[in-house]
């Protein structure tokens, strides 16, 4: 006697993108989450530090996945394209963070001028 096969799992209505595994988003934001309490309140959260290696690992599998994906596509791969749609992606989010920060340290200090955010930099 077969048993009663029951239908897909989880939800219907959803469609993910190709290979995308949505519960890995929520490993690395929990990994992110724990090194930010742990940077806020390091007594709270102790061993928050392990998120950087969490994070780092399901990234690397992620990152490793699309490699596979290329070379299964195409049959080898394109280090060019690789780096310039990570760039995309990464540069705009950079640059937010590196104007943020600036702006946020000029108004608290009030000492940081930007000709002291240059000049150790020209020499």
């Amino acid at each position: 006697m077969k048993p009663k096969r029951r239908g897909p799992r989880g939800p219907s209505d959803l469609t993910p993108r190709l290979g995308h595994i949505p519960g890995l988003d929520g490993i690395r934001a929990i990994a992110i989450l724990a090194v930010l309490i742990y940077h806020f309140t390091p007594s709270a959260l102790p061993g928050g530090f392990l998120g950087v290696d969490v994070f780092f690992v399901v990234s690397g599998f992620l990152i490793t996945t699309l490699l596979l994906r290329d070379v299964a596509k195409h049959g080898r791969i394109n280090l060019g394209q690789f780096w310039l749609r990570r760039t995309r992606r990464l540069l705009p989010a950079l640059i937010t963070v590196v104007i943020t920060c600036v702006a946020l340290s000029e108004f608290s200090a009030g000492t940081c001028s930007s000709a002291s955010l240059v000049k150790p930099l020209v020499r």
